[in-house]
């Protein structure tokens, strides 16, 4: 859950929360559960399996342990640090003597690693929930001062003027971002854009769903469906069991992949083994042209005789051992036979080698591809694997591909193999100019220009390159290109599957997200 989700469901939780009762306090792994009394029984819920969402619920959630410190302690105050992950329940609970203690639960509410703690009243910790430590350079031992993890963002909706980049804001990732950024274009002006998407956090009742299922905590401008917050818990529940078959499927294909490129990297070892033998060819030559330089010595002899050797160096004599009822004839023809053979196989047996290790490659890639796949794509790769048994081209429009732009420049970018393959084989011209990160998972990319193609667009088209392979994160990516017309798909080869050459390679450095959405056609 991101900070601009958490903003908005504890201002809408507030007023049930402020002087409500703790009953009891459970967890487990992966759920921490407040019950609580104000009028009525609820359930303030932090749930990890539920994309860490805090919410409030009227349905009964147990958990395996019990945190007696809290039991009949009132909820006295519900503060956040700005927009940020980091929410704070002051605690008040009257001891039998009568006296009044203070106590805070802190909620890092930062996905996989997120933690709850309570604090005394010296803002010692006395529970934490797990071993969770967001940020390094602090100790999060029971006993230790509780320190707040850093934050990494300086300004926030409240303290800037310019709307230039919404991702370096307290509480925004990428997607908010990009639907700040839509909102801003939107109005064309930063502080009607700010007040809009601060009103909707703090007055109105729903999150929206966007065009890729993502939930977004203010209304935007395109949206699939509105879900009150009431009924968010309900949703989450429901998107659990949604994700859970996705992850059966997604497993199932990544065991796939693993097991496809598992037996070609065994090939590989083998295909080797068998170069190191072909390379050993003249040793068999050699030992046909030894037997063969020695028949007059060998003749009528068996076990072990002595041979003359002819080098550079003149002659030598080597010990040679010959089986009781060998053909010495035959063997020099089997050595001279085995040898020529071998040499013949080094040729195949080198191209055989980088086949395989391309298909090593391609299931790199298609790993990399299915990690970034929308649940629609993994369940229609999904069907294409192991229900329709079948790898053919659908209608054109099933393999959806991005289009960036720059000035009269178009760049077209696959999704996945089978948006790769459409892209470089169908929507490509033979003069188009063809990217892949070298030696790397990435997608495909055909840049096209009607002018003559310039320094600025090749480094253009491998930023963008970059930025959809495995290193978007590196500093520096090798890029390579080479036009469309020398890049081939052997015949039998699954889709996304290339070879190509007259390539050259170009180090640069990935898009940012933002820079990507400038050049978005």
């Amino acid at each position: 859950m991101d900070g601009l989700s958490l903003y908005k469901l504890i201002n809408f939780f507030k007023p049930q929360l402020i002087d409500a009762r703790i009953n009891w306090c459970e967890y487990d792994n992966d759920r921490f559960i407040l019950s609580l009394y104000k009028n009525r029984s609820f359930f303030l819920i932090f749930d990890l399996l539920l994309n860490s969402y805090i919410f409030v619920s009227k349905d009964l959630k147990k958990g395996r342990n019990r945190l007696q410190h809290i039991s009949n302690a009132k909820i006295v105050e519900i503060k956040q640090r700005g927009f940020d992950r980091l929410l704070t329940l002051s605690l008040v609970k009257r001891k039998p003597s009568g006296k009044l203690i203070q106590m805070k639960l802190i909620f890092e509410v930062v996905g996989k690693i997120s933690n709850v703690f309570l604090l005394d009243e010296k803002g010692k910790i006395i529970f934490r929930w797990n071993d969770n430590n967001i940020d390094g350079d602090r100790e999060i031992n029971l006993g230790n001062e509780y320190i707040p993890f850093k934050s990494n963002k300086k300004y926030n909706l409240l303290n800037i003027r310019e709307c230039d980049d919404f991702e370096q804001l307290e509480g925004f990732y990428r997607i908010t971002a990009k639907h700040a950024a839509e909102i801003y274009n939107n109005f064309g002006n930063c502080e009607k854009a700010k007040d809009f998407i601060l009103n909707s956090l703090n007055s109105d009742d729903s999150f929206y769903l966007d065009g890729q299922n993502k939930l977004i905590p203010f209304k935007i401008l395109s949206y699939k469906e509105k879900i009150k917050i009431d009924l968010l818990d309900q949703y989450l529940v429901s998107l659990k069991k949604v994700n859970n078959r996705s992850d059966h499927k997604f497993l199932k294909i990544k065991n796939f992949y693993v097991k496809k490129k598992a037996s070609y990297e065994k090939l590989l070892m083998n295909l080797y083994k068998d170069l190191k033998e072909a390379r050993n060819y003249e040793k068999y030559h050699e030992e046909a042209e030894l037997l063969k330089n020695n028949l007059s010595k060998i003749k009528g002899k068996t076990g072990e005789v002595l041979l003359d050797k002819f080098n550079e160096n003149g002659v030598e004599q080597v010990k040679y051992y010959i089986d009781p009822g060998e053909s010495v004839l035959k063997k020099i023809e089997n050595l001279y036979g085995r040898a020529e053979k071998l040499k013949r196989s080094l040729e195949k047996l080198s191209n055989r080698i980088d086949e395989v290790k391309r298909m090593i490659s391609y299931y790199d890639e298609e790993m990399f591809n299915l990690e970034n796949m929308s649940m629609d794509e993994i369940n229609k790769l999904y069907e294409e694997l192991f229900v329709l048994k079948s790898n053919k081209v659908k209608e054109v429009g099933s393999i959806p591909y991005l289009t960036f732009k720059k000035d009269d420049t178009l760049f077209f970018l696959g999704k996945n193999s089978r948006s790769n393959h459409y892209v470089v084989f169908k929507v490509a011209n033979p003069d188009d100019y063809w990217f892949h990160a070298h030696e790397i998972p990435s997608a495909h990319l055909i840049l096209r220009k009607e002018s003559p193609v310039d320094e600025e667009d090749i480094i253009t088209a491998a930023r963008i390159t970059a930025a959809f392979s495995k290193y978007k994160n590196e500093k520096r990516v090798p890029v390579d290109y080479t036009l469309r017309k020398y890049v081939k798909k052997p015949k039998g080869t699954p889709e996304g599957f290339v070879i190509y050459k007259n390539y050259k390679t170009i180090y640069v450095e990935p898009f940012s997200e933002k820079e990507l959405e400038n050049l978005r056609g």
